[in-house]
């Protein structure tokens, strides 16, 4: 495993010197190769595991860029001549190329690293990381790979973004992926496998293969092509070449080019079409899915169309050469194919152009190759090189041109001013730092055909500052080097922008100086940059017409930044939103913050939480995160997309992070978001209750809303607390309650809902249960108590029936508004007759015995009475508790 030093996903770069620890020997691994190796840091290095070279590239601090070219320089001048080395990649955090957000790259790594590295035939790709998706393609002219390879992270889709369809990448997909790289150094072979993960919040995809590709050595190139024209007078013509694989390969086609020129020797490119057989870019119908824009594509065909037909190629009238190669999968190209010509009559008329090759020339190095298409076939025609103070063909010397040549007549052609800085050859004047514009003729005269962009000539100025952070009131200290002495008409100076304005701060006169230091006092705190500008003083009248630039920035941008810890301020639509005090917003309601000061990188993003939940947790589903590029104003303001809106009712928090990280650079604001579609309903409420008990309804609802209700005609409101819920009681009811709920808004939001929900408690009589009373009973006589009442009441007794006392019992009814009720059961004791013994008689006398007891029982006596003999009688009492006695 390689480490890569950048910002991407972690929080700081410490995270990488914590995991990434490069001891001296490990650096070292072959010291007797790159005893060079000492220039390095732990931000980048080189490291070799069998013949396998890997060089590490710092991509983030760019003050190191020279120090890394000097050291890439003496590690490849030594892995080159190594017999035990045969493959070399390299890496870095931000990546060589990217068709999302294609300025957020590393300039060092594609013009200078990449470039210089891919001239050794050892050299086979470059892995780029920063954007999180997956990204492949190939140098144009040599067999060398990029890739990005974003595995990590949160998604990028198609429309989050600037995109740009690049020639020069084959495939760009919106998935995390992992390569798998296989080296058979015997063999010379070099196998890559790319697999999708999937994205965190989209589809996902465990370990599907998207991607291979290779590099073989020692494998043939294509055979040279045939290239054929259907028609060779005017339009439509349609070209077409052939494949042949190497004679000792199974390749197939990659890719073709077809180059069309006004000159035989190319020298002035009209057209040139560079595609591969796939071109992954764009979305289809979901933002996480691309296209294949070359599906229907037959890239071996070339379809030259007049202008209406603006979906094909367009060439306007003229004589034209062409000529093609095709490559294959192992990035061979073929030979060119024989140059075919044709001429067009039946389109447009052909526009005069003229350019130069570069905008930006090294004084005594360069030539200024000027080329120039359409021109006059007059011999006389000719293209001069002028300052944008000139105005060619004006009276006086100070008009006369740089350098002149004619063109011979020639339609289609370039011009080289060569020996540049020594005035010989077509060069007049020895030239001066400072900006041209080359400049067309038709004749011998000043007849103005066309005119080039400007361009600079001269030494490239380098900027440095003696720190990239500087406290509140510090001085700044900025150096520049290489600065171009300048003629009078033309000054130089150094301009101090703090971004987000478009004035300078701070200007700085270069004068004659080419190396010196300057101080700027009294920064507030911000964001800056700093960068140099050649203007020339007093444009003429005719350059200002034409549109020729007169003022140019070269030499490098610094960037540094003034005041400590947090320095960007984010603010709310609605207020400031803190903690306390949150901003409110209903649910899908447009959020808009306002910032100052931010960093002004592309990928700076705002980011959205719920509170509790911190910013390393975007993966959790219930975070609420979602985010938000700007890109990269350091002032402004944004609507956060609804898509990226929160999705529920809650409180949440946003900041704004810088450079795809989760550097947190503002401060949090705070806000509350709620449903703008308040609810309520009565719950748990009983709908009958008995007459004079209290009538109680329990409103559960959106919180802090109020609703307003009705009972029984009369109009009130309530508040629902913060937990959704209020009650109202209407105590001791005698009648029917009926409750209807009217409304419920949010007053903050002022959102209003109609409730017609009505919601009804009955009051029910209450009932006496009624019971015949139970007799008096001896104790001891069992007896029971009837369970229903006469008018059809259930119910229970208690205590249980109870014969050895008198007893109330209290009846429990089962319904519930009966009343309850009591009935005593009288339990008594048991009494003996008393009577006076009659006195015995004589057998045939009549006599008689008393009915009633001397304590006052009533009964009678039997058998009948016999005064014959000698009888015994039994009373027998009326009353129940009365015991029998005898008498004889």
């Amino acid at each position: 495993m390689f480490g890569v030093a950048g910002l991407g996903g972690e929080k700081e770069i410490g995270y990488y010197r914590d995991f990434f620890i490069l001891d001296e020997e490990e650096i070292l691994y072959k010291p007797e190769l790159y005893p060079e190796a000492k220039f390095r840091t732990e931000n980048f290095y080189a490291k070799q595991i069998g013949n396998i070279l890997y060089l590490g590239f710092d991509t983030e601090f760019n003050n190191t860029v020279d120090t890394q070219y000097e050291w890439m320089q003496r590690i490849m001048e030594a892995a080159n001549n190594a017999p035990t080395v045969d493959w070399i990649l390299s890496g870095g955090h931000r990546p060589y190329g990217a068709e999302q957000y294609p300025t957020d790259i590393n300039l060092f790594i594609r013009d200078r690293a990449v470039p210089y590295l891919a001239q050794f035939d050892k050299y086979v790709m470059h892995i780029g990381a920063h954007h999180h998706l997956y990204s492949r393609g190939q140098l144009k002219d040599r067999p060398v790979y990029h890739i990005i390879s974003g595995g990590t992270a949160w998604n990028q889709y198609w429309g989050d973004s600037k995109e740009e369809d690049m020639p020069d990448i084959q495939k760009t997909l919106t998935e995390w992926a992992y390569q798998i790289v296989d080296i058979d150094v015997n063999k010379g072979t070099f196998n890559v496998e790319s697999y999708s993960i999937g994205t965190v919040n989209g589809y996902y995809e465990q370990d599907k293969l998207i991607d291979t590709f290779h590099r073989y050595k020692n494998k043939n190139k294509p055979e040279q092509p045939t290239l054929t024209l259907d028609n060779t007078k005017d339009l439509p013509i349609d070209a077409s070449v052939n494949f042949i694989p190497g004679s000792n390969t199974n390749e197939t086609l990659n890719s073709t080019e077809f180059v069309i020129s006004k000159t035989e020797d190319f020298a002035r490119i009209e057209k040139q079409i560079y595609r591969d057989f796939e071109n992954w870019f764009g979305r289809v119908d979901r933002k996480d899915i691309t296209v294949n824009q070359n599906e229907n594509v037959d890239i071996k065909e070339l379809k030259l169309r007049s202008e209406e037909k603006t979906d094909e190629y367009t060439l306007s009238n003229g004589t034209y050469y062409i000529k093609a190669r095709t490559r294959d999968k192992n990035l061979e190209w073929s030979d060119w194919s024989e140059i075919k010509t044709f001429t067009i009559t039946n389109s447009t008329p052909a526009t005069p152009e003229l350019s130069t090759d570069k905008i930006y020339y090294q004084l005594h190095d360069d030539q200024i190759i000027t080329n120039f298409s359409n021109s006059s076939i007059n011999p006389y025609a000719w293209v001069g090189i002028y300052t944008p103070s000139q105005k060619p063909g004006s009276a006086g010397s100070s008009n006369y041109s740089w350098a002149w040549d004619y063109t011979n007549g020639i339609e289609n052609g370039s011009i080289s001013f060569k020996n540049l800085g020594t005035a010989s050859g077509n060069i007049k004047y020895a030239f001066t730092p400072g900006i041209y514009y080359a400049y067309l003729s038709k004749n011998g005269s000043y007849s103005y055909i066309a005119h080039s962009p400007s361009f600079y000539v001269g030494p490239i100025i380098k900027l440095i500052t003696n720190k990239l952070e500087y406290n509140t009131g510090e001085e700044m200290i900025l150096q520049y080097n290489n600065a171009p002495v300048l003629e009078s008409d033309v000054k130089g100076y150094i301009s101090v922008y703090k971004k987000g304005k478009v004035t300078p701060i701070k200007i700085e006169n270069i004068g004659q100086q080419q190396n010196n230091t300057i101080t700027i006092n009294g920064l507030e705190k911000g964001y800056y940059y700093a960068e140099t500008y050649i203007e020339v003083v007093t444009p003429s009248a005719w350059s200002i017409e034409k549109g020729i630039t007169s003022k140019m920035q070269i030499g490098n941008i610094v960037n540094f930044k003034v005041g400590q810890g947090i320095i960007t301020e984010l603010f709310l639509d609605k207020g400031q939103g803190t903690k306390d005090n949150p901003s409110i917003y209903k649910l899908n309601e447009t959020i808009t913050p306002n910032w100052e000061n931010a960093p002004g990188i592309i990928k700076d993003w705002i980011g959205i939480y719920k509170e509790g939940y911190t910013p390393d947790q975007s993966t959790n589903p219930n975070s609420g995160y979602c985010y938000t590029y700007f890109n990269g104003l350091s002032k402004g303001s944004i609507a956060i997309p609804s898509k990226n809106l929160p999705k529920e009712p809650g409180n949440y928090y946003m900041s704004i992070f810088t450079n795809d990280t989760y550097k947190e650079v503002s401060n949090r604001v705070h806000f509350t978001v709620v449903d703008c579609s308040p609810k309520a309903n009565v719950s748990d409420t009983a709908t009958e209750i008995c007459a004079g008990e209290d009538a109680t309804f329990e409103i559960i609802g959106t919180a802090s809303s109020v609703v307003t209700y009705e009972i029984n005609g009369d109009t009130s409101s309530t508040t629902l607390n913060s937990e959704g819920k209020a009650t109202i009681t209407i105590n001791n009811a005698t009648t029917s309650q009926v409750i209807t709920l009217i409304n419920i808004r949010i007053p903050l939001l002022e959102c209003e809902n109609a409730l017609p929900e009505k919601t009804t408690i009955t009051i029910l009589p209450k009932i006496t249960p009624v019971f015949e009373q139970i007799p008096a009973a001896c104790k001891g006589t069992d007896f029971s108590l009837p369970t229903t009442s006469t008018n059809g009441i259930t119910g229970t007794w208690s205590p249980l029936p109870d014969n050895t006392k008198t007893t109330e019992y209290t009846f429990t009814p089962d319904e519930t508004c009966a009343k309850t009720v009591t009935m005593t059961v009288m339990a008594n004791e048991k009494v003996t007759p008393a009577f006076e013994q009659i006195p015995a008689v004589c057998k045939g006398t009549d006599f008689s015995l008393p009915t009633t007891s001397k304590n006052g029982i009533t009964g009678t006596w039997s058998p009948q009475f016999d005064n014959t003999k000698t009888t015994e009688y039994i009373f027998t009492p009326d009353e129940t508790c009365a015991k029998t006695v005898t008498m004889r």
